[in-house]
């Protein structure tokens, strides 16, 4: 068993070339800490939230109930008796990583032992101190023993921010744990400016009202049915861009031509980004599929370097696409045929992922958060350019990065949390490695006023000012509730309430996010699928008869009518629902009325 001694010097004052030490003083009483007070999170959050699970706050949810030190386990039988003894369990898959949690002491504290209430089974438990992506290794304990509490006792212990547990089997066997130490010091500057809020540097898109809505759409939906958004997100498979080689292509036969698709939507005044979703079998093919994450076989999913292929493509598109007009011809890399183009202009910004954190499609598909921020670095800038050609920024600085949606509201912000921790300790500059945070939500009751919609933007808009100030948010998929409207028997596309309602329920949907100050909202989707879940979630009818409902023409109206209006103040009362725009250029004044209610109210 390795174990890392270091020694905590409090020894006399000393002078000695010009360096001083501080005054001895007498040792600390080591005592049960109160966990209450610090920062612990889970960092497998695969199943996040789900009820089967357990997540690490289940190890302290008895503290009143532990040991009163490590040289002395036992507890009053009663105490015994009241301890739940569920186990820490935060997954049931082994291929979704170890169970793994950090504790924050927001301080620098020693601890000098650990008392775990050991209930069931024989994992590993591995206990660190250090850094997060540094640890050292401080105990291996071994759980084999049965509805008991054991300890562990460091003999020189020292001071430290943060704790790491981990265990080898996601049934940990445990269900209490007891910390012992005391109070060191206050946080460094070093260390507090190491995980301090970095501001995103770059300019606000700053869109008008109208020119922020629009919805998914693909590059074969024609521009009769695409007219009514002021913004587009196109879905794009990643594996589209590459030729066997590894090369770029822009021009993709029968298929269609990025630099004719992307002219049409600047001539016809809207936004398109790109989403460029899932993997490619030149990267790595598994046999049966291609998994999502564009590394090679065996490659460290951590590391940035993995992904550089996926990054200098991301490269590749801001050199073409962006406004920087000064790129070396040296360092495009395009497939055989392509015409060689840089700073066209057409696009500001695009999307790396689609709902990364998909936890149903296996581990091929689910980026942990650590290895998401690992493939935004190198996306970004070639992860502060020590990837060659690789990342929007190193082509153009003013092309902008979208993290892929994130999808599933209960772990939004604890994957957000763990993607800023891997930023904060694997970047020099601690940077917050995109520009646009992207996540799907949308209203979960039938009138989107008086669903979590609202709240759920103004969490996401708090995380972003306090840990990643001035980057922007965009809402690439939402979806409506509708089954209140459905008639047994009646296909909803001839369902005329139901089609009505609709509409005004996407009006209103999109209201509430400009009103909240999303940056870009995107419903899903423009055009309806061909069968199953999705067969009515269109503005339009499926593909090859793109007939237009109601939303069409709804969303069409909203988005022409704010095209050059920005959003002022909300004048609602308790029966109408009152929002008031201004234009840009006259400053005259546009109101946007609504009864927020389910029942055709005028």
């Amino acid at each position: 068993m390795k174990k890392c001694i270091s020694i905590l010097l409090m020894g006399t004052m000393l002078i000695a070339l010009g360096t001083s030490f501080p005054v001895p003083t007498e040792a600390a009483e080591s005592v049960p800490l109160d966990m209450q007070q610090f920062t612990i999170w889970d960092e497998n959050i695969a199943y996040y939230g789900a009820s089967y699970l357990r997540d690490c706050s289940v190890l302290f949810d008895d503290q009143d109930k532990i040991p009163a030190s490590t040289e002395n386990t036992n507890i009053d039988k009663s105490l015994w008796d009241e301890t739940a003894r569920t186990s820490w369990q935060p997954n049931m898959q082994a291929e979704y990583g170890e169970a793994a949690f950090t504790v924050d002491f927001g301080a620098n504290y020693v601890i000098t032992g650990i008392c775990f209430l050991d209930v069931n089974g024989t994992p590993t438990w591995t206990i660190s101190d250090g850094e997060p992506f540094s640890w050292n290794t401080l105990k291996t304990v071994y759980m084999d023993g049965y509805q008991c509490w054991r300890s562990v006792s460091f003999e020189q212990p020292r001071a430290t921010r943060y704790l790491h547990f981990s265990s080898d089997y996601q049934d940990s066997g445990v269900s209490e744990l007891a910390i012992y130490g005391y109070y060191d010091s206050d946080l460094t500057e070093e260390q507090i400016a190491k995980t301090a809020a970095k501001t995103n540097s770059a300019a606000s898109s700053n869109l008008t009202a109208g020119g922020r809505v629009g919805f998914n759409a693909f590059i074969d939906d024609p521009m009769t049915a695409i007219m009514a958004g002021g913004m587009v997100r196109e879905y794009h498979n990643f594996s589209w861009l590459l030729d066997e080689s590894g090369k770029t292509k822009f021009t993709q036969g029968t298929w269609g031509d990025m630099d004719a698709y992307y002219t049409a939507m600047k001539q016809s005044g809207i936004t398109i980004i790109p989403c460029f979703q899932g993997g490619s079998s030149v990267i790595r093919n598994n046999g049966s599929s291609v998994p999502e994450i564009p590394v090679a076989d065996g490659a460290d999913t951590l590391s940035p370097n993995s992904y550089a292929l996926h990054a200098q493509t991301m490269y590749q598109v801001a050199a073409r696409y962006g406004s920087n007009q000064d790129i070396d011809r040296s360092t495009l890399n395009l497939a055989e045929g392509q015409e060689e183009k840089v700073g066209m202009g057409l696009l500001t910004a695009l999307e790396n992922s689609n709902e990364p954190n998909k936890n149903w499609s296996g581990k091929d598909n689910y980026f942990a958060p650590y290895e998401l921020a690992a493939m935004c670095s190198a996306d970004y800038d070639g992860h502060e350019r020590t990837i060659p050609n690789a990342g929007v920024k190193q082509a153009d600085p003013n092309f902008k990065l979208a993290m892929g949606g994130l999808v599933g509201n209960s772990g939004m912000i604890s994957y957000l949390n763990q993607m800023k921790t891997w930023f904060d300790y694997n970047r020099t500059d601690g940077k917050f490695a995109v520009d646009i945070i992207n996540v799907h939500i949308g209203p979960d009751t039938y009138n989107p006023e008086d669903s979590q919609f609202r709240q759920q933007i103004q969490k996401l808009k708090d995380w972003i000012a306090e840990n990643a100030p001035d980057t922007e948010l965009w809402i690439s998929e939402y979806e409506i509730p509708m089954s209140d409207q459905e008639i047994e028997g009646l296909d909803n596309h001839d369902n005329e309430a139901y089609q009505l309602a609709y509409a005004q329920r996407v009006v209103r949907t999109n209201l509430i996010a400009i009103a909240e100050d999303v940056d870009f909202i995107t419903k899903f989707q423009l055009r309806d699928e061909g069968e199953g879940v999705y067969y009515n979630s269109g503005l339009v009818t499926q593909k090859g008869s793109w007939n237009k409902k109601p939303a069409w023409y709804a969303l069409s109206c909203m988005t022409n009518m704010l095209r050059n209006a920005d959003f002022v103040e909300d004048r609602s009362s308790e029966d109408v629902n009152c929002y008031a725009f201004a234009e840009r250029t006259t400053g005259n004044r546009i109101l946007c009325l609504w009864s927020p209610t389910n029942s055709q109210k005028k």
